[in-house]
């Protein structure tokens, strides 16, 4: 498979079957609240609120009459990307030192702080 945000369908065993790439659904997780979250340590809340965005998002399949949905994981290092993932960890933790530093100035409820927090989390990291 490669990776789509459209949903692919096929009909199996009289099942209707939806193959999801869960990297897109990741990443729309991380720029809702979930991200914030994640970042401050609140596991349990960031799953809770996950798993509700999950079901919202999954409604529209179920109406359509989708029965079965597979989501692909693929968090394999792949070997062309080996100099953006240190880039990715220098921006990490400048998003990280920027948060900190809006946290430290009361400005928590701001859509900066929110980036911020989002940024400065590692995608895999939330799923461990």
């Amino acid at each position: 498979l490669t990776p789509t945000t459209a949903i692919e369908t096929i009909k199996a065993s009289g099942k209707t079957t939806c193959i999801l790439d869960f990297s897109v659904w990741e990443h729309k997780l991380f720029f809702t609240s979930v991200g914030v979250k994640v970042y401050e340590g609140d596991r349990a809340r960031a799953t809770k609120q996950a798993l509700a965005l999950f079901d919202k998002w999954l409604q529209p399949l179920w109406v359509g009459g989708v029965t079965q949905v597979h989501f692909v994981l693929d968090g394999c290092p792949l070997p062309a990307k080996e100099g953006t993932d240190g880039e990715r960890a220098a921006e990490r933790a400048e998003s990280a030192r920027e948060a900190e530093r809006l946290f430290s100035e009361g400005a928590r409820d701001t859509a900066a702080y929110k980036k911020a927090c989002t940024g400065a989390v590692k995608r895999e990291e939330w799923l461990e």
